[in-house]
């Protein structure tokens, strides 16, 4: 009888683990509010007028982030904070630590914004990822990106529409991405058909 009990028990706990982990943890609002948000704004507002942030603020902010297990709260300071190595790199493929630094830290903001569902946020953190390999020297990286990026712009899902482009010159988010990196990478491309078929 005991040993019954206790392989039923067993099953039981097998069948509550497994439920589990289709679970996974985290705040998934996508409403703004509070201390955290207040202060990725200001974060926000530190590098586009000097191109970084207060370390002590960005290190306050990512573990009030990390308490609240909030996923749009990390994906938008990770993206800042890929964004800042992305500003600091320099070009031509000769800077790998900050080059590592930034694809790591967009590549997490993609996959917060991922789990969300939201695409246009997802397109902004891949099209920044496209912009790092680009500046990097990395086309096949760079153009993969792009194209994801293209992909993510056809009919995103989510219910936040932001994607930052230049407005004031392109009438669409695709048109800017197209305008940016398409001739390139469709060179590229062409190039790397030619090689292959050449050997």
């Amino acid at each position: 009888m005991k040993i019954r009990i206790t392989v039923v028990m067993l099953a039981a706990l097998t069948v509550a683990a497994c439920a589990g982990l289709g679970t996974p943890k985290g705040d998934r609002s996508l409403e703004r509010n509070g201390e955290a948000f207040v202060q990725l704004q200001e974060l926000k507002s530190q590098l586009q007028a000097q191109g970084k942030m207060n370390p002590e603020l960005m290190s306050k902010t990512q573990q009030q982030l990390q308490e609240q297990e909030s996923w749009l709260g990390l994906g938008d300071y990770y993206y800042l904070e890929g964004t800042q190595y992305f500003l600091s790199m320099a070009a031509g493929g000769t800077d790998q630590a900050n080059y590592e630094k930034a694809q790591h830290s967009l590549s997490l903001s993609a996959q917060y914004y991922q789990d969300l569902d939201e695409e246009w946020l997802e397109a902004q953190s891949i099209w920044m990822l496209a912009l790092t390999n680009m500046r990097a020297g990395k086309p096949e990286e760079t153009c993969g990106y792009y194209h994801k990026t293209l992909k993510l712009l056809k009919k995103p899902s989510g219910q936040l529409s932001e994607f930052n482009y230049e407005r004031d010159k392109f009438q669409a988010p695709q048109e800017y991405v197209q305008g940016v990196m398409g001739e390139a990478c469709a060179i590229y491309q062409a190039q790397q058909a030619v090689a292959k078929n050449s050997q």
